[in-house]
């Protein structure tokens, strides 16, 4: 304690600083403009004797507050002196307690339960229940202040010392390490339901903190030992009674359990319960349908899950202090030294009771809001994880496709690198995937639900997103499209997921639909469905649901989305193979892409008289890995420029880079600057396809090009290497045709 704080503890004063104060209440505070945020506060007895959980489910619900970024023993106390001064029923003659009394009691009556979580292990997220109760019967708050005066004396001094101490940080823990604890902690288990209440305990006390672990817990579960899974939520919950899920579920974190305890409700194995534990399920659900907010279903004791129809009840998240503003600009990649740890500068945020940076907000022409590269290393993860991300179509060809991915994210961004500061509002991971258009960012999140249903609600539909398949127009006026529409404009898809758009694919390796939309579940109402935003500038309503907004011609987000999907791809291992395999797919989407407009000619083509002129493949043309990597780049930076734009004549408008390429790259008789293309067999000459690449290097047209263009080529070693680049981690592509095998056998 400091010098200030003796003289005004002599004094019988408290002076508390305002982040110190950050928590949130439960019941919640009952918005403005009520002449008061909590019911009526009365003297009478208190039931709890304590501050701990041990009867937590057996006597009144007590006020509580759960400890923000900031918060201190003394913030609370502080608090709690505030609403004790809101008093009017006595019964007493107690006088009102100052801040400083009450710190004293409160840290008595709360002696055991911060003990039993010794303060320097208190957590963002640690829930401290008040001598504050709830009379649900009569709808008032009752407390007594003669009995908080008692417990002054008794104030244990090692928690004096520790009142203003503000709660440490939740860890961004590694998802490989969880899994491994996880497993570690089912081994020799031979019933799961002996967990129920170790787990119902931990997340009363935090309801953010075991988050992922509960999630990797019953991911495990349900993998593994499919008939106990509904068996483990049912003990879980059967510690618990509804005042204490309706508290977690007014917290992002608590929430988040709530809801994966509901799918573990809903699965076959709980509808194949035996009769004797239908009672049981029955009570679980109508805990979590309760706190939730599930509207009902079409008959008794039913309920819609929540991706049918929103919950009401909208869960919380802890709000920063002013200490936590950027100290110094985000870094734009983050290098080896640092990746461990979550930078603490750029706009921090907090999601799921978690604080990590959000990037730096700059201004990019008349886009203002965040960027960060990320501190996710794909060529780590990608070489840490190939067993899970698979050899779709064959391993020889994803080897191929994920060395030239991993080549050029230095490019692009790393697996949780985010950008909110162009018209694609929000740019995601490796490939920086967006969301203006419903064949970037929405096709990874449709093939990462298809992995993983569970990560998918916990990272992206807690805040009321959903994906479906759609076709190729999706604008407000787009009709639903038919079934036959959807399978022909999604010959990737899953059929099953193609008939039930809610269903989980067969294989989810191969799932990759060409168009997904995405629906918006508000409180209490169906999905609606938001259309693409159309133009260069952001539109419809995609750009507020991604907290974006326009004004004056500039269009401004914040960094709040930034965060979720760089945690989503932080704690999610789901979420960075999605990322790998969808970025290898895209080899088949620039073969696509390219041959549905035609693929392309090669001036004096060998053919015979009266025949087609014909027509060669990006595979044909690009075959070297220094090729492929020029051709990825920019599909993923501008692919509309990988075919020819034509009018509603088939008049040409605008040659695609490659066309331009093949001219330069080509000797004619009106341009002998070339080189031979074809050998006196009819094969492309090898000097030719060489050539043909460096032009290509040369025509394309994307945005930071110089930069883009110059380190594509360090790799390849056509100019010297770059000290800066990483070049030992990053292996080096070939200039030679045919070294890279990777596209469709």
């Amino acid at each position: 304690m400091s010098i200030l704080t003796d003289v005004l503890d002599s004094l019988g004063l408290l002076y508390v600083p305002e982040e110190a104060k950050n928590v949130l209440f439960w019941p919640p505070p009952t918005p403005a403009p009520v002449a008061s945020w909590h019911p009526r506060l009365v003297e009478g007895v208190l039931a709890h004797p304590t501050g701990d959980l041990t009867r937590d489910n057996a006597l009144r619900p007590r006020v509580s507050a759960i400890l923000g970024p900031g918060a201190t023993l003394a913030g609370v106390a502080t608090l709690l002196a505030d609403l004790l001064d809101d008093i009017t029923d006595r019964t007493t003659t107690a006088p009102i307690p100052s801040a400083h009394d009450v710190l004293e009691a409160l840290l008595t009556y709360s002696a055991t339960h911060l003990t039993n979580t010794p303060t320097d292990r208190l957590r963002v997220g640690f829930r401290m229940p008040l001598p504050v109760e709830i009379d649900e019967a009569g709808g008032t708050w009752v407390t007594n202040l003669e009995t908080i005066q008692g417990w002054r004396p008794l104030a244990s001094d090692l928690l004096k010392a520790a009142r203003d101490v503000a709660v440490a940080r939740l860890s961004i823990d590694d998802p490989d390490d969880v899994e491994t604890q996880v497993a570690a902690d089912l081994a020799g288990v031979p019933d799961l339901t002996t967990l129920g209440p170790a787990l119902a305990a931990r997340v009363l006390r935090n309801p953010y903190e075991p988050v992922f672990y509960l999630y990797e817990l019953f991911r495990q579960v349900h993998a593994d030992r499919t008939d106990e899974e509904p068996g483990l939520a049912i003990a879980i919950l059967a510690v618990l009674v509804q005042h204490q899920t309706n508290l977690l579920a007014t917290t992002t974190g608590g929430a988040a359990v709530l809801r994966r305890l509901w799918s573990a409700l809903s699965t076959p194995a709980a509808a194949a319960l035996p009769a004797a534990r239908q009672a049981d399920l029955l009570r679980s659900r109508r805990l979590v349908a309760t706190a939730l907010g599930l509207a009902a279903g079409t008959g008794p004791d039913t309920w819609q899950g929540p991706l049918e129809v929103g919950p009401t009840v909208i869960p919380r998240e802890f709000t920063l202090p002013a200490s936590a503003s950027p100290r110094r600009r985000a870094p734009a990649l983050e290098v080896a030294a640092v990746a461990a740890h979550e930078s603490p500068d750029g706009q921090q945020a907090m999601v799921l009771g978690r604080q990590l940076s959000g990037g730096s907000i700059d201004r990019y022409g008349v886009f203002v809001g965040p960027s960060y590269g990320g501190r996710l290393d794909p060529v780590d993860f990608i070489d840490n994880h190939t067993d899970t991300i698979g050899s779709e179509p064959t391993q020889a060809v994803m080897d191929d496709r994920l060395k030239v991915v991993k080549a050029i994210t230095h490019n692009e961004g790393w697996l949780d690198g985010a950008r909110l500061r162009d018209k694609g509002m929000v740019s995601t991971g490796i490939q920086q995937w967006t969301v203006h258009g419903d064949d970037e960012a929405t096709v990874l999140w449709e093939h990462f639900r298809g992995l993983d249903p569970d990560d998918f609600d916990l990272f992206l539909g807690l805040y009321g997103m959903r994906t479906r398949i759609w076709g190729a127009n999706d604008n407000a006026a787009s009709p639903t499209p038919t079934p036959p529409d959807l399978q022909s404009a999604n010959p990737w898809a899953d059929p099953n997921v193609l008939a039930f758009p809610q269903s989980l694919p067969a294989d989810p390796d191969r799932h990759f639909p060409r168009f997904v939309t995405l629906l918006r579940i508000d409180a209490g109402q169906p999905p609606v469905r938001m259309p693409t935003s159309a133009g260069s500038v952001p539109a419809g309503p995609r750009l507020p649901y991604f907290e974006g907004r326009g004004a004056g011609g500039i269009y401004t987000f914040t960094e709040t989305w930034s965060a979720r999907v760089r945690l989503a791809a932080l704690c999610s291992v789901a979420y960075c193979v999605a990322e790998a395999q969808t970025a290898a797919k895209r080899f088949d989407r620039i073969l696509r892409d390219t041959h549905d407009a035609g693929d392309f000619t090669v001036p004096d083509a060998p053919h015979q008289a009266g025949t087609p002129v014909p027509r060669f493949t990006v595979s044909q043309l690009f075959t070297s890995e220094y090729g492929a990597a020029l051709l990825l780049d920019a599909h993923i930076n501008a692919p509309g420029h990988l075919v020819d734009r034509l009018n509603s004549h088939g008049g040409l408008i605008r040659r695609s880079d490659i066309g331009t390429a093949i001219i330069a790259a080509t000797r004619t008789a009106t341009h002998p600057g070339g080189v031979v293309a074809f050998d006196a067999n009819g094969d492309f000459t090898i000097t030719w396809l060489e050539r043909l690449a460096q032009e290509y290097q040369v025509a394309r047209a994307l945005a930071d090009k110089p930069q883009r263009d110059r380190y594509i080529q360090y790799l390849a070693g056509v100019i010297p290497q770059n000290p800066v680049v990483r070049g030992a981690v990053y292996q080096s592509l070939s200039v030679a045709p045919g070294s890279f095998t990777g596209w469709a056998p």
